[in-house]
C-alpha cells in the first residue's frame, strides 16, 4: 500500500506545481531569428533569401492561427518578403522578428 501512496503524493505535488505556475500568454522564443544587416546581406543568396522568406511567412501564418485571421491573404509571398527586406534596410539595428511584427501590423491594416 505504501508503495502506491508515495508515488501518488509525488504525482499530485508535480501536478499542483504545473497547475499553479504562471504562464505569460504572449511570451515566445524566436528561433532562426536573423539580425537585419544579415537579412540584407543574405538577400543575395537564393537559399538564405528563401529561408528568410519562409520564416516571415511562417510568422504570419502562426499569428493568423493564433488570432483566427487571414492577414496577408492574397498578397504574394515575394511582396511580403520585400516588405520585411525594406524594413531591415531602413532599420539596421533591428532583427527579422521586429520586421515580421511590423509587416504583420501593416498587412493587418489593409
Amino acid at each position: 500500500m505504501i508503495r502506491f501512496v508515495i508515488p501518488a503524493i509525488a504525482a499530485l505535488g508535480l501536478a499542483a506545481t504545473v497547475a499553479f505556475t504562471p504562464i505569460d500568454a504572449h511570451a515566445y522564443t524566436v528561433l532562426g531569428n536573423v539580425e537585419c544587416p544579415d537579412v540584407v546581406k543574405e538577400d543575395g543568396n537564393e537559399s538564405f533569401r528563401l529561408a528568410n522568406q519562409f520564416w516571415v511567412l511562417g510568422y504570419i501564418s502562426a499569428r493568423n492561427y493564433e488570432d483566427d485571421t487571414q492577414v496577408g491573404s492574397g498578397v504574394e509571398d515575394e511582396v511580403i518578403y520585400g516588405m520585411m527586406l525594406a524594413y531591415c534596410k531602413k532599420n539596421p539595428s533591428s532583427d527579422m522578428d521586429d520586421a515580421a511584427i511590423r509587416v504583420y501590423k501593416i498587412l493587418s491594416n489593409l
